[in-house]
C-alpha cells in the first residue's frame, strides 16, 4: 500500500545492534556455522508452541495505535542522480477490529519540498482516500480498494510481534534451524509462489530478529528493542536488497487504544465529489495549430506533439516502454504520413523518462539538457543501450521549431526544463507546479513551485495555458497567480514576452 500513496526526519542510519555492515553481509549470505542444525517436525512444533505461547499478547491487540517514521534513498527521483536524496516519510495508523474501522495517514518530502500528505478512513465496509494538502487530487475523494486486512498487513511489515504472529499462526508447514552457541532458531517456509522465507528468532529472550527471502535477496532486520504497555517491539527496523539497505525505519508508538476518535474518521468539509476511476483510453485533442493533446496516458498524465519542419516532436514519455507504445501507436493512427522525429522530457526522473526505450530504439533524436542525458545513461533499465541513442542537447534559452526551452535553477531536479510554445503561448511542464484537476488551490506551496513562477514573472512569459507532465492539463494564468498570491502576497501582471 505504501507504494501506491504518494511513498520521517531522520538524520542518520541505525545499524542493527552488534553489527557494522560488513558483518551484516555475512549475517544473511554466510553458510551457518557447525553448530546449527536442522531438528525433526517434532521439535519444530515444540518451538513453534514457545513462540506461539510467547506471542499469544497479539491477538488481543483489537484496538491499536501504530507510528513510524521511515528514510530511504531514491537515485532517479533526486535533486541529482549522482547524490541521491533521502525521501522522508511519517505513518500514523489506527485500527479498531470489533467496529471495522481504521484511519491511515502517511506523508511523504519529496525534493523541492513537494509533501504528499494522504489519509485513508475506512468504516461501514468503505474506504475513503482524500489529499490532505490538495495537490494532487484537490478536493476530490477517491474510493480504494484497501481493507482492515490490508492495514494489518502493513504494519506487520514494521512492526516484529505483528509479522511474527502472522507467520507463526499461518498454518504453513516449517522447518527449524537451531544454532544453541549464538542462542537463535530459524523457521523456514515456502510461500505460494514457492520463495523460500526464514524467520530468525533470538531464544533468550524471544524476539524476532530478521526476516529473510532467498529468491528475491530481500531482507528485514529487527532491532532495538522497546518494552511498553506489557509487551516489547523493536523500534529501529532495517530493510535490505541483495544487502543494500534501502529503507531505515523508527518506531515510535505502539500502543493499545479504547477506540479511534470520531473526528479521525470523518471526511473534512469541503470535499467532494469523488473521482471517477474507471480506465479511460488515450484521448486525442487539437489544442492549438499543429498542437496535440494526448490525455489519460499511464492514467493520469498528458503528453503533446507538434507538427514541425521536421515531422513530429513528442513531448512526455513517462512510466514504462509499454505506455511509449500505445501512446506511439495512436500518433501512428492520428499523424500516419508524419515520422516521429524527436523526443523531448522535462527533467531524469524515471517517472518522466521511463519510456524512452521505445523512442531510443527506433533511431528517434531525444531532446534533452546534458544533466539529464547523464542520467539517461545511468538509469539501470537503459544502461546497457542507451549510449547508442541518439541526443540533442539543449542550452536554456535555445528555440527549436518554434518552441523555446528554459532550464531554471530550482530545488527539485538538476536539469529540469520546461517547453513553451512562442505561436500559441502554451507552457508544458512537469514538476514545476502541480495544482490539481479540479483547479482547487493547494494548501501547501513547494518550494519549487515558487521558483517557477517567479521565474515566469521575471522572465515576463506570457501565456494562456499550462499543460502539466501530471494531472491538470489546463492550468490558467489565473488560477497560477491566485495560488502564488494564497500563499505568498500578490504578483504583477505584464504584457511583455520574451522570445
Amino acid at each position: 500500500m505504501r507504494s501506491t500513496l504518494p511513498f520521517v526526519h531522520l538524520n542518520e542510519t541505525v545499524k542493527p545492534q552488534g553489527y557494522d555492515l560488513k558483518t551484516l553481509n555475512a549475517y544473511f549470505y554466510m553458510s551457518l556455522c557447525a553448530t546449527a542444525f536442522t531438528v525433526h517436525a517434532s521439535d519444530a512444533h515444540t518451538v513453534i508452541s514457545k513462540l506461539k505461547h510467547h506471542y499469544a499478547f497479539a491477538q488481543n491487540l483489537d484496538k491499536l495505535a501504530i507510528s513510524y517514521t521511515s528514510q530511504s534513498e531514491t537515485r532517479f527521483q533526486s535533486n541529482d542522480f549522482r547524490t541521491p536524496f533521502t525521501i522522508h516519510s511519517r505513518y500514523d495508523m489506527q485500527l479498531d477490529t470489533t467496529k471495522q474501522q481504521f484511519f491511515f495517514h502517511d506523508q511523504h518530502v519529496f525534493p523541492g519540498n513537494y509533501i504528499f500528505d494522504e489519509k485513508i478512513v475506512h468504516q461501514q465496509g468503505e474506504t475513503i482516500l482524500y489529499d490532505v494538502n490538495g495537490f494532487t487530487k484537490g478536493k476530490q475523494l477517491r474510493f480504494i480498494e484497501y481493507s482492515l486486512q490490508d492495514l494489518k498487513e502493513d504494519m506487520s511489515i514494521e512492526i516484529d510481534f505483528l509479522a511474527a504472529y502472522a507467520f507463526l499462526h499461518d498454518g504453513t508447514e516449517k522447518t527449524a534451524q537451531f544454532n544453541h552457541a549464538n542462542n537463535w532458531v530459524e523457521l523456514t517456509q515456502r510461500d505460494d509462489e514457492e520463495e523460500q522465507i526464514t524467520y530468525r528468532f533470538t531464544l533468550n529472550p524471544i524476539n524476532l530478529s530478521s526476516i529473510s527471502y532467498k529468491n528475491s535477496a530481500s531482507s528485514t532486520v529487527f532491532s532495538t528493542p522497546q518494552h511498553s504497555h506489557n509487551f516489547t517491539y523493536a523500534s529501529a527496523v532495517q530493510h535490505f536488497n541483495n544487502t543494500t539497505l534501502q529503507e531505515t525505519v523508527h518506531v515510535t508508538r505502539v500502543a493499545p487504544i479504547t477506540h479511534i476518535p470520531p473526528e479521525l474518521l470523518e471526511v473534512p468539509q469541503g470535499y467532494g465529489p469523488f473521482i471517477d476511476d474507471q480506465e479511460k483510453n488515450l484521448q486525442w485533442v487539437q489544442i492549438a495549430p499543429k498542437i496535440y493533446l494526448i490525455n489519460y496516458v499511464a492514467g493520469n498524465r498528458h503528453v503533446l506533439v507538434q507538427e514541425n519542419p521536421e515531422g513530429l516532436t513528442v513531448f512526455g514519455a513517462p512510466s514504462s516502454r509499454d505506455v511509449s507504445e500505445q501512446v506511439i501507436a495512436l500518433i501512428q493512427k492520428k499523424l500516419p504520413q508524419k515520422p516521429i522525429s524527436q523526443v523531448y522530457i522535462t527533467h531524469g526522473h524515471s517517472d518522466h523518462m521511463g519510456g524512452l526505450a521505445a523512442y531510443g530504439e527506433r533511431g528517434i533524436t531525444l531532446v534533452v539538457d546534458s544533466h539529464s542525458i547523464a542520467a539517461i545513461k545511468a538509469y539501470q533499465k537503459f544502461s546497457q543501450y542507451a549510449a547508442n541513442w541518439r541526443f540533442k542537447t539543449l542550452t536554456h534559452g535555445q528555440t527549436l521549431n518554434g518552441v523555446k526551452y528554459y532550464l531554471p535553477e530550482n530545488s527539485h531536479a538538476h536539469g529540469q526544463s520546461f517547453a513553451y510554445f512562442i505561436d500559441s503561448q502554451i507552457i508544458y511542464q512537469g514538476d514545476f507546479l502541480e495544482i490539481p484537476f479540479d483547479n482547487t488551490l493547494p494548501t501547501h506551496m513547494a518550494d519549487v513551485e515558487k521558483e517557477f513562477i517567479e521565474f515566469l514573472k521575471s522572465e515576463k512569459i506570457v501565456y494562456n495555458r499550462i499543460v502539466a507532465h501530471h494531472r491538470n492539463n489546463n492550468i490558467s494564468p489565473e488560477v497560477v497567480d491566485a495560488y502564488y498570491q494564497a500563499h505568498h502576497g500578490k504578483v504583477t501582471k505584464n504584457k511583455s514576452i520574451t522570445r
